[in-house]
């Protein structure tokens, strides 16, 4: 176990080192292209009912799609963190009638302002999720920042999981747990 933790952690050092290392311009220009792929499948999808996040370490910021989604009459829900030591996130409503006032959240991370949903509630509510990583892998495999906060978040939720991340942080091969959510 020792030596599989060591691996997912060197992976993910390396590739949140990469990201680190983008400049505005690559940030921007892959946001853009994600948010346009992404829009194209959440029309498909015909989604009422959608959590985001809002980007930070040089994620993929996908805020592109708010005003869109805002337009097709989604609901939009956003991670916030709450006073739950087995669960730290649940999401908050974002938009429409609950304003799109942001506040920064206990983990540094930009937030709604709306106060958060029961954790049962979410994951019934909620029909896609749209999800930040360091790392995945193309069958469906997610790291994040390894502190689980998005698989305990995630757990039994029925809705669509779609993880956002630039190009090359597809890899082969991530080593699971079995407490990870796929994408």
């Amino acid at each position: 176990l020792r030596k599989r933790y060591f691996l997912v952690s060197e992976r993910r050092s390396k590739l949140k080192l990469r990201r680190r290392q983008l400049s505005p311009v690559d940030v921007a220009n892959g946001s853009r292209s994600v948010c346009d792929h992404l829009l194209g499948l959440l029309a498909q999808l015909q989604i009422e009912n959608l959590a985001i996040y809002f980007s930070a370490e040089n994620e993929i910021n996908v805020a592109g799609i708010i005003p869109e989604m805002e337009f097709k009459g989604c609901q939009l829900f956003a991670p916030k963190a709450i006073a739950n030591s087995q669960n730290p996130y649940s999401v908050a409503p974002y938009g429409g009638s609950f304003g799109f006032n942001l506040v920064t959240g206990r983990f540094g991370i930009q937030e709604p302002v709306a106060s958060a949903l029961e954790i049962d509630d979410a994951k019934s509510r909620v029909e896609c999720w749209v999800v930040p990583g360091v790392g995945f892998t193309a069958s469906g495999g997610r790291i994040g920042h390894g502190r689980g906060f998005y698989d305990r978040l995630l757990a039994g939720t029925p809705g669509i999981k779609i993880g956002i991340g630039y190009d090359w942080q597809v890899v082969p091969v991530l080593r699971q747990l079995p407490h990870d959510v796929r994408m």
